[in-house]
């Protein structure tokens, strides 16, 4: 589980850059229901709980 929290932060370190300059494109196309963010504090706390 490490390592996937670890890549997911890798993740959105490369994703703010090319989410900022495609936006509308990506919420058109490539909608996400949730944050990166998000998803890493979910593993954290199921990390925890496990």
């Amino acid at each position: 589980m490490d390592a996937v929290i670890n890549l997911l932060i890798r993740l959105e370190a490369e994703w703010e850059p090319i989410e900022s300059t495609y936006a509308k494109h990506l919420a058109e196309h490539y909608s996400l229901s949730h944050d990166y963010r998000d998803v890493v504090y979910q593993m954290l706390g199921w990390r925890e709980k496990l």
